[in-house]
């Protein structure tokens, strides 16, 4: 009687547990998944459409001069908040072999690293746009995959995520959703 007791304790507990560790999620995990639901559905998710600007940095490397290059062609300055590192620090002391993604609502940046997924850009050295413009394709890579931009080398068979100003794509084409990279 007392084990049945113990074990539906310790059942409970666990279940507690689960409930509370697996409905949380970090920023890149939610951006992750917003990134993917985009590829397929060409659309902003949940997460993404709270915010006004989404900004891609391939690298931390002169990171307020990349925002500040990023953010001219959508007329802001995030300077302010930069300079104060951003949402609770976020945008300060970052070390990340892949990228950076900004999240920005109301002029104030949260800098989240990415770590468990990667993106590339097309024609830019960094990008900010509303998340609504934002075109997102998922990609396979099929041959080593190295740029001046980037600290590390991507190997086929990677998937990463394409990305790009829906202005920037020529009116006639559509967008193919999953594709590789030689």
């Amino acid at each position: 009687m007392c084990s049945a007791v113990v074990f539906r304790i310790v059942i409970c507990g666990a279940m507690a547990v689960c409930v509370i560790g697996c409905t949380w999620a970090s920023d890149e995990t939610k951006i992750a998944a917003d990134f993917d639901e985009m590829s397929k559905f060409g659309r902003p998710g949940s997460y993404l459409s709270k915010f006004d600007y989404i900004c891609l940095l391939p690298n931390t490397t002169v990171l307020h001069d990349r925002f500040n290059q990023a953010s001219k062609p959508i007329n802001q300055n995030f300077s302010k908040s930069l300079s104060t590192c951003g949402v609770s620090k976020s945008c300060c002391n970052l070390n990340s072999d892949v990228g950076i993604v900004g999240l920005v609502k109301d002029n104030e940046v949260r800098c989240v690293e990415v770590h468990r997924f990667d993106f590339l850009l097309d024609d830019d050295l960094s990008l900010c746009a509303a998340p609504s413009e934002l075109e997102i394709v998922q990609q396979t890579i099929r041959t080593l995959t190295r740029s001046s931009e980037r600290p590390r080398t991507l190997k086929p068979g990677e998937v990463v995520y394409r990305v790009r100003r829906k202005s920037s794509l020529h009116q006639n084409v559509s967008p193919v959703r999953k594709t590789s990279i030689a």
